[in-house]
């Protein structure tokens, strides 16, 4: 005879956080929830100490501008403490100025944080982030506002390994006090994404952005506006650094930064480089690691920088087209570099006050189909703001159709100088 044993399926649990529910406080809910269970928050203010334990999803019903977690007790200690897999949405968590607000521990696999304010964070001299330490391996933050935290790493956040995704994000109004730091992001992960990402007035102490040792580096459709030590850049990067379709203005003395360790390429392409007080586009290898760098520059408009690009010594500009380099206004040539190596085609130089070129000394970069002449872009205020420009082409421009013959314009029409996507 064979006996049967039926096994009742286990189903997650909704549980209920705050007025009518059936958990007056979120520690007790959580000490109730099972692994997969989602707790639900009404709109309120909770002074508690937030530990996730299991795997779950934490939700503020009301969304991140209804319900706060601050917590009043000893400092700095983390608001949000996360020790298993999480997905964490729809809260402002408070560090007022004493607090870290939201600590990831190492061991923990993946951890989403959406649609939440951190903000006002302090790592009270600890060498973490101001507003989010994260120590595992896999972290995504959407849809969130990070601001006016301070950390003696990361002002906003702080991550040592895996991997790092930003999308549809504002960080703002952090630092760090560390030089070695930074005002923003710190990242020494295997990979980092950014998209649609805005980094605003960070600083004044470290850059935006700063990652060491990343093997792979891409930031997409972001802006990086007016961080006063720099916009975003990368230490020793192990791997490729891909820039597309982002902007960077008025971030003190350069926007991108790139330090290689071994032969590796970085690709700007479709950006807008405005306003810097150094070179906007800085890009260099180790003098320890001889297998020289890459460069690719396209479809990219820098306008009123003191330098356009620094290239040195050990990267070879390899592949330089259908660029705008205009209004430099600097004593030193608008493109400078250490090597001599490079194919370009097709840029646009005009009024730089400097000069275009410099530090060359076979072969120049100065091609015959380059234009010299007015790019003629519908609407330049140059007020460090790059949201404000319209760097469409006039009719009539001399940047239209002469681009390079290597590709095409996305309506299959020949290529014009400056943004593909403008």
């Amino acid at each position: 005879m064979i006996a049967l044993v039926w096994v009742a399926p286990t189903w997650a649990a909704t549980l209920g956080v705050g007025p009518g529910q059936a958990y007056a406080t979120i520690s007790d809910a959580l000490t109730a929830a099972a692994a997969g269970d989602r707790v639900e928050v009404q709109p309120g203010v909770y002074d508690e100490q937030v530990v996730i334990t299991v795997p779950l999803e934490l939700v503020g019903v009301g969304g991140r501008a209804a319900t706060t977690l601050r917590f009043s007790g000893p400092a700095p200690v983390p608001v949000l403490y996360v020790w298993a897999d999480a997905t964490v949405s729809g809260f402002t968590v408070d560090g007022e100025g004493r607090q870290l607000p939201v600590l990831i521990e190492q061991h923990v696999g993946s951890t989403t944080l959406d649609d939440l304010v951190v903000r006002d964070g302090d790592s009270g001299g600890a060498y973490v982030a101001g507003g989010i330490e994260a120590r595992g391996p896999s972290l995504l933050v959407t849809g969130s506002l990070i601001e006016g935290n301070l950390g003696a790493r990361g002002g906003a956040i702080d991550q040592g390994a895996g991997s790092l995704e930003l999308r549809d994000t504002v960080v703002r109004d952090n630092d760090t006090t560390s030089s070695r730091g930074a005002a923003g992001v710190y990242a020494e992960v295997d990979t980092l994404l950014i998209e649609r990402t805005r980094f605003l007035d960070n600083g004044p102490t470290a850059p935006a952005l700063r990652s060491w040792f990343v093997p792979s580096s891409v930031v997409r459709d972001s802006s990086f506006v007016g961080n006063a030590a720099g916009g975003a850049q990368w230490e020793m990067a192990h791997g490729p650094v891909d820039v597309f379709g982002s902007s960077f203005c008025a971030n003190g003395s350069y926007g991108v930064k790139v330090r290689f360790q071994s032969g590796q390429r970085a690709r700007v392409m479709d950006s807008v480089f405005g306003d810097h007080t150094g070179a906007a586009l800085v890009v260099d290898t180790d003098s320890g690691f001889p297998q020289s760098g890459l460069l690719d520059v396209a479809q990219d408009v820098f306008l009123g920088n003191d330098v356009h690009v620094q290239v040195g010594t050990y990267t070879n500009p390899d592949l330089v087209r259908n660029n705008v380099f205009a209004w430099a206004r600097g004593t030193t040539p608008s493109w400078t570099q250490n090597e001599t190596a490079l194919r370009a085609d097709a840029n646009l130089w005009w009024a730089n006050a400097g000069g275009d070129l410099g530090g060359f000394t076979s072969p120049s970069m100065d091609q015959p189909t380059d234009v010299h002449a007015d790019p003629l872009f519908v609407a330049l205020s140059d007020d460090g703001d790059c949201g404000n420009e319209d760097l469409s082409l006039q009719p009539g421009s001399p940047a239209i159709d002469a681009g390079t013959t290597a590709w095409t314009d996305l309506d299959g029409s020949p290529s014009d100088i400056g943004l593909r996507t403008p």
